[in-house]
């Protein structure tokens, strides 16, 4: 196999596929990660809102309310605040 000549426009074709097989490469990691990585923070989030609201049957990530840019989170044990 003969060796490419060292040149300024091999040198940019170069640095383009790598850089477009790495971007491919993040972009997969990313698609193929997002779905645990977002269960992984509802999960934690969950559990420090048990840390500091007693009992609840509800879920609070998915019963909010947005005051002066502030997110609440509704804790309710059958039905009730």
């Amino acid at each position: 196999m003969k060796k490419l000549k060292s040149s300024f426009k091999n040198m940019v074709l170069s640095l383009t596929l790598i850089a477009m097989i790495m971007s491919a490469t993040l972009g997969f990691v990313y698609v193929s990660t997002k779905d645990k990585i977002e269960k992984a923070k509802e999960e934690d989030q969950l559990k420090l809102i048990k840390l500091v609201v007693p009992e609840f049957n509800n879920n609070p990530l998915k019963d909010t309310s947005k005051f002066d840019g502030r997110i609440f989170y509704l804790a309710t044990k059958d039905s009730v605040l």
